[in-house]
């Protein structure tokens, strides 16, 4: 299995960096569109969210319109090992583990049922699962911290099936540029 991820991984990534800026300034655009418009973003006050790195989902737009939004929102603080802490967002972040902003691990914060988290992705399939960055940060964390959480993915990283192992946590949501998927809690 870890080989067939992988090689899924290479793949991926390699299409994420053939894509060109304008179709991923559109993409981006309609899946904060998407996100804005649910109604599980309009229901939680509190988001947990990623800060995206090129090629992935940009949540530099998100993490603004939820501040002005009125929500409280909390990005991850990652350790060795896979460990990763969310923290409240104040407005600064410094370069943390593999130069990700991060911001002062000062406030922790654990997601509720309220909550929405949102969970970045190479890729997603139509059951909810999803093919991560190959770290098991994603996975670690909400086996312990059950929270509300939607993948973001472009609809062309969308499959069928991606290869999954017993560990792997599927999210409740999948909101790409064209669809909101649902899927029932596991």
């Amino acid at each position: 299995m870890t080989e067939e991820k992988s090689r899924l991984r290479r793949e991926l990534r390699a299409a994420q960096r053939g894509l060109s800026p304008e179709e991923t300034a559109r993409s981006d655009a309609a899946i904060l569109a998407q996100i804005q418009g649910s109604e599980v973003y309009g229901k939680a006050k509190r988001l947990f969210l990623y800060y995206s790195r090129p090629g992935e989902v940009d949540t530099h737009a998100l993490l603004a319109r939820a501040v002005s939004d009125g929500k409280t929102v909390a990005l991850p603080v990652s350790a060795p090992g896979g460990e990763m802490t969310f923290y409240r967002y104040t407005g600064t972040l410094r370069p943390g583990l593999w130069n990700i902003p991060e911001p002062k691990p000062s406030d922790p914060m654990e997601p509720s049922p309220e909550d929405l988290m949102i969970v970045p992705g190479l890729s997603f399939d139509r059951m909810g699962y999803r093919l991560g960055q190959g770290g098991g940060y994603y996975d670690r964390y909400l086996t312990a911290h059950p929270a509300v959480t939607a993948g973001v993915c472009r609809a062309r990283f969308l499959r069928d099936a991606v290869p999954r192992d017993w560990n792997d946590r599927p999210v409740r949501y999948i909101i790409t540029e064209h669809e909101i998927l649902t899927f029932p809690v596991k």
